[in-house]
């Protein structure tokens, strides 16, 4: 359903990249939209426990969020995410919302900088989602 869900397919050749809605190809990073800003990059410059993967940065220059369209049918979804606080910044700063069409399925607080996994169930009345 999630296209590229581990930002594996991406466009930045550097340690880091920084898109906003200005410069953003949808090439850059298949399947994900950003509101305001999207930064991509390697695990290990956010956070020293996250090696050899590729995350995105949910404020790199403010909060921030990213979105991507869903086409599904009524019924029941599992989403399971992972995340992790980005070392040296305050774990306050450091939330992260799930939303389905406008509302709220999961919400996180940041308590310390370890990886953590999610998983929340959702429903859906009718066709269509975007998240």
């Amino acid at each position: 359903m999630i296209v590229n869900g581990g930002f594996e397919n991406q466009a930045c050749q550097g340690s880091y990249c920084i898109w906003n809605q200005n410069n953003f190809q949808a090439s850059f990073l298949p399947g994900w939209l950003p509101n305001t800003e999207i930064e991509v990059g390697g695990g290990t410059v956010y956070n020293s426990k996250l090696v050899n993967t590729k995350v995105i940065e949910l404020d790199a220059n403010a909060n921030t969020c990213i979105k991507q369209k869903l086409s599904l049918k009524a019924g029941t979804y599992n989403l399971n995410f992972d995340w992790a606080a980005r070392e040296g910044a305050s774990l306050s700063s450091n939330g992260i919302q799930a939303t389905i069409n406008g509302q709220a399925i999961k919400s996180v607080t940041a308590s310390d900088y370890n990886v953590h996994t999610e998983s929340v169930q959702f429903t859906l009345n009718s066709d269509n989602a975007s998240a």
